[in-house]
């Protein structure tokens, strides 16, 4: 409401003045509440009492007050004492020895001197704002009723953490609520008993008591002051006429209070008038204030009934502590203020404020007490709390720590800045909650904008987790500009700068450990944008410092992308940074989106698995995946979303790296992991798969898998002891058109001057090699030549048309000094068919060899054919028989043969 009071009025003075009266008591307000619970909660909570002396101290305290209670002439009926006492009677058998009855008593007249103190406090804020008291009652402990849960499947729900129970309206109200403009929360403890159905619990009785109790004695009079400044705005806007009808209605004393509220209400909502967006506004927040549902959920409640709220509660409270609470990448964003922070505070005094802040954790130094900010932030714990509550607790200290931490640190910053410019203790306090509330977002009572306070599902869908993202915007482009207002358009861009900065080496920092860029991040959005555009981008500040440490330099180069996909991921980006949307579109400091399936993927193999263009199992496991997405976010009860990574990062690391199946089923490559150590499954386990190294680019690259072959190739490559850098530089290389496909021919000349081994290079190459090639390896391998035909390979097509010469072939075999056997069997390999069937005939002789040498030698006068004479001539000197020089004669020419 502060900033709206800021865009409304313009006067700036006028506006801090009207948001001094009206809205900083409520801040103000809520925090004495905030100290007055936890008072009273820490004066129960010294007895100790446990959940079964809880439980017995309820009855035992009905049963001692039910003497009292008829001293004042309020007996209970025979029906209720007998219920207590068998009540009570039962608990003893069941509890025991574990029931510490000195304990009990003392717990008694605690119980009662505290309620008979409530109860005085809050007749006192009645009558002071107009209320009648109510009566006093004598022994009084509160009834409250959690209706147990109804079927076996409610029971699972219930051990679960759902809350089942239903949240109907007291029928004496339920007729009042859509026009009734409350000036005062609701209290139920302050109605006459007509039953005495009850749960038997002392302290969560307690607990419930105390929160009404605190609304009522703390927030009556800000209730009635913001009803105040709502009805001065209406009647001084409104027409003659309704002004006469309004005061006519206030004199009339025939109505009640009730019915006056409904009438003048009824009234102004006939006509718009000026302020009329504003007046609807506060009036909305002034009925949250008061415990009102929203307006905007009654066409939601008309038709699905006031369930519908208790089971987005629980929605929101399960996705909350499944997504949030035990999740550590999440902690690490309760940083992010602190670099928002810097736009404003000096640099002294954040850092003395972060020394201030840990000294105070040894020994406090009063600092947050002080703070109505810091004490809203804190809040107030309840004192009874199931198991899975406990657990919840404890397991989401470290989040509650980071919080307190940061909160602390912006505030006291804000505060030792205030104090250096002449500001006294008090308004330099005021001014610093003020501050801390602006830019952290403060989530207490009366802080909300009013849109996240409505619990229709179709709004919480768009709202959740939003609070922070909407406020972030919202203090940079109306907050830092009003207040630097004074000092000037350099202060204002200074201060922008230095956000700028800071946030983006934020990002650098916990992308590096996480994987993802959770702050908003105006410099990494444009040079992420400049990379896509130019090939060329700033790199990540830790691998910068990496490079220069090393003595590498920096590489500037990042993978280049065509215009409409530059465009495309840049408007996504900026989309992800936007409140409402981001977080499902995967931005955000809390993803969304990590929670919804991929309705693409999820389409996709449905309809593959339908028309059996996909096999079968394939499609079924993609998607379980989808499936399991939401369902590690609903169905544990909590930390479903930190299993869920861990089980995915750990798999990942153990797999070497995450991979997919093509349409084909083949398998394809998303990242490596390579060279993993117990700190790569740490990082993994802890923050998920894709915050390990090699998955930044796969993002970068929009989510594009590595083909099925270049996937084999460094399967086989690595399997052969190839470093992954190397294999990925050595592919970069071979694919120098970027078109991410490569021929055979382009691996084979590839694959030279990357000090590669015969066996490494024969493990890619063959990924890339016809069935043909292959076929003629593993003949050169028969003969044990495996090795040097590897070697040959850069040879066998020197000229690069596409095919082997038989000169080419000839220069291959002898770089690799073959014998002549395995000369032979490559010749044979690389031969016309004709040509291998006068081979296989003079082998049938055994002079396979020596036909293949004959071919390649007896040819004298490189004519490439063989003439009578070159013949004779070669066959003469090799020593054979005379039949023997026929049968050879015979297979390489048709002229008649001398040997016959």
């Amino acid at each position: 409401m502060e900033r709206n009071m800021r865009d409304i009025v313009p006067d700036r003075t006028e506006a801090r003045a009207l948001t001094e009266k009206y809205f900083t008591p409520v801040h103000a307000n809520e925090a004495k509440a905030t100290r007055w619970k936890n008072e009273q909660r820490a004066r129960i909570a010294a007895l100790n009492l446990t959940q079964a002396e809880s439980e017995y101290l309820q009855v035992y305290g009905e049963l001692q007050g039910a003497e009292a209670a008829a001293a004042m002439g309020n007996k209970r009926s025979e029906a209720e004492l007998e219920l207590l006492s068998q009540t009570a009677e039962e608990m003893r058998k069941k509890y025991g020895s574990q029931l510490d009855m000195d304990k009990i008593n003392r717990g008694l007249e605690l119980f009662r001197k505290e309620y008979d103190a409530i109860f005085e406090q809050m007749n006192e804020a009645y009558m002071r704002n107009g209320y009648a008291p109510v009566e006093y009652r004598s022994g009084y402990f509160p009834h409250f009723t959690d209706s147990q849960p109804d079927g076996l499947l409610s029971r699972i729900a219930e051990k679960l953490g759902w809350n089942t129970r239903k949240d109907e309206l007291p029928t004496d109200i339920a007729g009042l609520t859509y026009t009734f403009r409350p000036g005062r929360k609701y209290n139920p403890n302050a109605k006459q008993r007509t039953g005495f159905e009850t749960t038997y619990d002392a302290l969560k009785g307690f607990d419930r008591y105390i929160e009404t109790a605190a609304d009522v004695i703390f927030h009556t009079e800000d209730i009635q002051r913001l009803r105040a400044l709502e009805d001065a705005v209406r009647f001084k806007n409104s027409e003659k006429g309704i002004k006469q009808e309004v005061q006519d209605i206030r004199a009339d004393e025939s109505l009640t209070e009730e019915q006056r509220e409904s009438r003048v209400a009824e009234l102004y909502s006939k006509g718009k008038s000026h302020l009329s967006h504003f007046v609807q506004e506060l009036n909305e927040y002034t009925n949250k204030l008061a415990g009102k549902k929203s307006i905007h959920d009654r066409g939601v409640e008309a038709d699905a009934g006031r369930g519908i709220y208790q089971m987005m509660s629980n929605l929101e409270n399960r996705v909350a502590a499944n997504m949030v609470a035990v999740n550590p990448g999440s902690w690490l964003t309760n940083f992010i203020p602190i670099t928002q922070a810097s736009a404003e505070c000096s640099t002294g005094s954040l850092v003395r404020a972060a020394r201030e802040t840990a000294k105070a954790y040894y020994k406090d130094d009063g600092f947050a007490d002080t703070s109505v900010f810091l004490t809203n932030r804190r809040g107030s714990s309840p004192l009874s709390m199931t198991k899975l509550q406990k657990l919840s607790e404890t397991l989401t200290k470290p989040m509650a720590y980071i919080d307190d931490f940061t909160s602390n640190v912006v505030t006291r910053a804000k505060y030792y800045d205030n104090i250096k410019a002449g500001m006294d203790a008090s308004s330099a306090m005021q001014e610093a909650d003020r501050y801390a509330a602006s830019l952290m977002a403060d989530r207490s009572k009366g802080a909300l904008p009013t849109v996240f306070e409505r619990k229709n599902p179709l709004t919480r869908l768009l709202t959740m987790y939003q609070v922070e993202v909407n406020n972030q915007l919202r203090h940079l482009f109306k907050d830092l500009p009003d207040d630097l207002k004074e000092k000037g358009m350099a202060a204002l861009v200074a201060g922008l700068m230095k956000y700028t900065i800071g946030a983006y080496l934020f990002n650098d920092l916990y992308e590096k450990l996480v994987g993802r860029r959770p702050a908003l991040d105006f410099l990494g959005i444009a040079n992420e944008a400049v990379g896509d555009y130019t090939g060329y981008q700033l790199p990540n500040t830790v691998d910068a410092a990496q490079q220069l440490i090393s003595g590498e330099g920096v590489d500037f180069t990042t993978q280049r992308k065509g215009a409409v996909q530059a465009t495309a991921s840049l408007a996504e980006n900026v989309a992800q940074e936007l409140p409402f949307v981001g977080g499902v579109l995967g931005g955000g400091r809390v993803p969304i989106s990590s929670a919804l399936p991929d309705m693409g993927n999820l389409v996709s193999n449905a309809v593959g698995l339908a028309s059996g263009e996909k096999d079968a199992g394939r499609a079924l496991q993609g998607i379980g995946k989808e499936l399991a997405k939401p369902a590690f976010y609903i169905l544990p009860p909590l930390g479903g979303g930190q299993l869920k990574k861990a089980f995915e990062g750990i798999t990942t690391v153990a797999n070497g790296g995450q991979f997919g199946y093509d349409s084909q089923g083949r398998e394809t490559m998303k990242f490596p992991v390579e060279n993993p150590t117990l700190g790569t499954y740490a990082q993994a386990a802890l923050f998920g798969p894709y915050s390990l190294p090699m998955a930044q680019d796969y993002v970068d690259s929009g989510f594009r898998a590595k083909s099925a072959k270049y996937t084999e190739a460094y399967r086989a490559a690595t399997g052969a002891g190839v470093e992954g850098e190397k294999f990925r530089a050595m592919m970069d290389a071979m694919d120098a058109d970027g078109n991410g496909t490569l021929s055979a021919g382009e691996v084979t000349q590839g694959l030279e001057g990357h000090g590669l081994t015969p066996e490494q290079k024969a493990a890619v190459w063959q990924v890339y090699a016809s069935d043909e090639a292959k076929a003629k390896y593993k003949a050169a391998q028969a003969v044990g030549a495996g090795e040097q035909y590897i070697l040959m390979l850069p040879m066998l097509d020197a000229d690069k048309n596409g095919s082997v010469s038989t000169d080419e072939l000839y220069a291959a075999m002898d770089s690799q000094g073959l014998d002549a056997g395995q000369q032979a069997a490559l010749w044979y390999a690389y031969a016309g068919s004709g040509q291998r069937m006068k081979y296989e005939k003079a082998e049938e002789y055994g002079l396979g060899r020596i036909y293949a040498e004959m071919l390649r030698y007896a040819d004298t006068n490189n004519s490439g054919t063989l003439n009578k004479d070159e013949l004779r001539a070669y066959l003469d000197s090799t020593g054979l028989n005379r039949a023997q020089k026929a049968v050879l004669f015979e297979l390489a020419s048709t002229a008649k043969n001398p040997y016959e």
